[in-house]
């Protein structure tokens, strides 16, 4: 999802950052340079997408109520403002106020596991990963006829059924695969504060 950075840098061309989960930058940031996010082309070369501007929590002790980064996209990558298609929601609804409906149809868009449906349970949920962090702040999600999420979704956008951003899988809470896999997503009204970012 692009955004507007409302701390961008003097050198900065635009104020255009990229939205996605901070835990695949999984290292301390102190004392090393900016990371470089990498993707590959269908005929194999890899190529720089940007570099970690930001990222919340800056090192991923507990508990964890925002897993998210921005990335400056690389000059050679262009990035789209138009708002409805692609990358970019229609907007934003922040589902932690007014009270929201008892599930939200949703889906996303992910690396892994491509285009998904599911229902959005927006009562505060906590996880706990056998490496000891614990995720809070987040809402589960269940896929309709299949898992909402996989590994290599995270920072997947989940949006609802007007295309409004809602929020970010963050993990899910099983590996195995079959459909009963929920998906954890932390709200896009938190991330974009933690983030000093706005909507398009």
């Amino acid at each position: 999802m692009v955004v507007r950075d409302l701390e961008p840098l003097d050198s900065d061309p635009d104020d255009l950052l990229v939205l996605t989960a901070g835990h695949i930058f999984d290292f301390e940031m102190e004392g090393r340079p900016q990371p470089t996010l990498w993707a590959a082309t269908p005929s194999g070369p890899w190529h720089p997408l940007g570099n970690m501007r930001r990222r919340v929590p800056e090192s991923f002790g507990t508990p964890v109520a925002v897993d998210a980064a921005v990335i400056k996209a690389h000059p050679t990558v262009r990035l789209s403002e138009s708002r409805g298609g692609g990358s970019n929601p229609m907007g934003v609804r922040d589902l932690w106020v007014p009270p929201p409906e008892l599930q939200v149809p949703v889906s996303k868009l992910g690396g892994t596991t491509g285009h998904t449906t599911g229902l959005l349970e927006p009562i505060d949920a906590k996880h706990r990963l056998p490496d000891g962090r614990t995720y809070s702040l987040g809402w589960w999600v269940l896929g309709d006829e299949e898992r909402f999420a996989g590994p290599g979704d995270s920072g997947s956008i989940v949006v609802d059924e007007a295309n409004l951003a809602v929020g970010m899988a963050v993990l899910i809470d099983d590996d195995q695969d079959h459909p009963d896999v929920q998906c954890m997503v932390h709200g896009i009204s938190q991330i974009m504060s933690a983030l000093s970012v706005v909507p398009l």
